[in-house]
């Protein structure tokens, strides 16, 4: 037997290498929070080399972004080059940090070395959360605006873009708006979008316009916006949805001509040109014309596609690889997709195709049915942590077949053009639309997220569909079908069932009925906790017409003090956001 001493290995004796990957595995705001209070020279040495230059809160729970934003603040702040705020579940992060941090001094006063700011998930009617922030964006290099209600915020932004002065440094601008279907009410004037009444900025080299929370009527206003940096810009990626002003009556499509003669003719130093552009239409294009349009000298160094989705009167064209973080739309009509590539084929395209979308949005028309050539075209490529959105114009049928596995992806929502409308005047409908709703949850058992309508949510009860069999589901949202007052959405909440691994629920356009009390929501609220062991935080955004008993809002600080699993409450005219412990 061996009398060798042995000495006990200290967790600060680990070697570099080891605490790099235990690193990898917490986020930022967690790093800070098990490490910053180390007293080792190390370790503090490593936190500043591979932890302070970027700080993320994007799924930091609020206990430890209150502690990150006041006692272990100053650990940090003058390392901090990278700063994305904005919370993944939850719109209030931004206003909470400015009170935090920004009562007293301006952004870059906190952080003076700071190079690049994203700030994310901002609420339509939050905007002015935005303006602390804001005032940096000349001082620094890079400037990342996601989710953002565009409509509402751009003049804002443009005060501080288009500033053509001494000191603006900025080189890289990213705007990336809210989702918006086609259908939805146009929200305002393009000239208010992008107002020209500012010097634009002299150092500008990339910009990257996702602009989904409005349709674009005046496309020449965009093509305005875009040759204030014809000079300087050399990246330039454009995501949107046109509408012609008289598309009733005539209709002016973009096409290969419109984009080279309006844009690219004039951006001497462009050397990288994407672009994602849906246009609706009541008239059909030859697609052939378009594809021939995008078959010129410049664009045959491209591989672009467009097809045409008779079903909505929707031509979709776009460039290769795709590179927008944008959901896909698809219908079974993009297995006719047309390439200015003779050659090109949608089947070899496909990775290319997936590469960046994040999400593909299924149209679906009135009693169509989805084939199992367009189903078995949704496994190819890499989908993990993507998403499927069904959006069904009616009911409509499955090509059902033991190949469908759709586990990769997961995220299912299905949002309809029915949501408005409740579902439930008709069992013949009511049964076709949980019938294709359980067969793609029976192809993808591991979802993440779910997003569904309060009814199709309680028939999915009814049948036994509980989030029990879900054991990888994170995330619920339900949106509240207009004139669905039987189906009371927090109380269908409350009857779900147990799941230890759901965390965030969020609650769209809700509606209560006049009848709930504060007594109703505390009880409700407790039997959520009960069943949902693992739930952090709560949304209710509420429906614009809603009229929600201001006595229940009143009360609400009450109900904290009175309930021991509320951690925070944020509110809001539009929402509601409980954060438990």
């Amino acid at each position: 037997m061996s009398n060798a001493i042995r000495v006990p290995t200290h967790f600060t004796a680990l070697p570099n290498e080891i605490v790099l990957i235990i690193f990898m595995y917490l986020t930022y705001a967690e790093t800070i929070k098990s490490f910053g209070s180390l007293k080792c020279q190390r370790y503090k040495r490593l936190l500043q080399t591979y932890c302070y230059k970027s700080i993320d809160f994007y799924t930091t729970t609020f206990s430890t972004f209150q502690l990150c934003c006041t006692q272990m603040l100053n650990q940090f702040r003058l390392n901090v080059q990278i700063l994305k705020l904005g919370h993944r579940d939850c719109y209030s992060q931004l206003r909470i940090f400015s009170r935090y941090c920004l009562s007293s001094s301006s952004l870059l006063d906190v952080f003076p070395q700071l190079q690049t700011l994203v700030l994310r998930n901002v609420h339509d009617s939050d905007v002015n959360d935005l303006v602390p922030y804001l005032p940096t964006i000349p001082f620094i290099d890079k400037i990342i605006l996601n989710e953002c209600p565009l409509n509402k915020a751009s003049i804002l932004i443009c005060r501080y873009l288009l500033n053509n002065s001494l000191n603006n440094r900025l080189t890289s601008c990213t705007l990336n708006s809210t989702n918006v279907r086609l259908g939805t009410e146009v929200k305002s004037s393009d000239q208010e979008l992008f107002p020209l009444s500012f010097d634009p900025c002299s150092h500008l080299t990339k910009l990257v316009l996702r602009l989904r929370d409005k349709i674009v009527q005046d496309f020449r206003s965009i093509i305005k916006f875009i040759l204030l940096f014809r000079n300087t810009l050399l990246t330039l990626h454009l995501s949107l949805i046109h509408q012609d002003l008289n598309f009733k009556h005539t209709l002016t499509y973009i096409d290969g001509h419109h984009l080279f003669n309006e844009i690219v003719i004039h951006m001497k130093m462009m050397k990288d040109f994407s672009f994602w552009i849906e246009t609706v239409c009541l008239c059909k294009q030859q697609m052939n014309n378009i594809i021939q349009s995008f078959q010129t000298k410049y664009w045959l160094t491209m591989h672009i596609g467009c097809y045409h989705d008779s079903e909505h009167n929707l031509y979709i064209m776009f460039t290769l690889p795709y590179v927008h973080n944008l959901g896909f739309v698809v219908s079974n009509d993009v297995i006719h997709t047309h390439f200015n590539h003779t050659d090109d084929r949608l089947d070899y395209l496909i990775s290319m195709l997936y590469m960046k979308a994040p999400r593909i949005d299924i149209l679906t028309g009135v009693n169509k049915s989805l084939s199992g050539t367009f189903l078995r075209m949704l496994k190819q490529g890499w989908h993990r942590g993507k998403s499927i959105r069904i959006i069904p114009y009616g009911i409509y049928h499955l090509e059902h077949n033991n190949d469908h596995n759709l586990m990769p992806f997961d995220t299912l929502e299905i949002i309809g053009c029915y949501r408005n409308q409740s579902i439930d005047i008709n069992l013949f409908v009511v049964d076709g639309f949980i019938n294709t709703t359980i067969t793609w949850l029976n192809w993808m058992p591991h979802i993440r997220i779910l997003n569904i309508d309060n009814e199709r949510l309680l028939h999915l009860c009814i049948n036994n569909i509980n989030i029990n069999r879900f054991l990888s589901l994170e995330l619920l949202i339900i949106h509240q079908i207009n004139n669905s007052q039987l189906y009371e959405a927090l109380s269908i909440i409350s009857s779900l069932g147990s799941s230890s691994s759901l965390h965030t629920i969020h609650l769209q356009q809700y509606g209560s009925n006049y009848r709930f009390t504060a007594d109703d929501l505390l009880l409700i609220l407790n039997q959520i906790r009960h069943n949902l062991s693992g739930l952090k935080i709560m949304t209710i955004e509420f429906h614009k017409d809603a009229i929600f008993n201001i006595e229940i809002l009143d009360k609400l600080t009450d109900i904290q003090k009175k309930n021991c699993h509320l951690e925070y409450i944020h509110i809001s005219n539009a929402y509601i956001e409980l954060w438990f412990h």
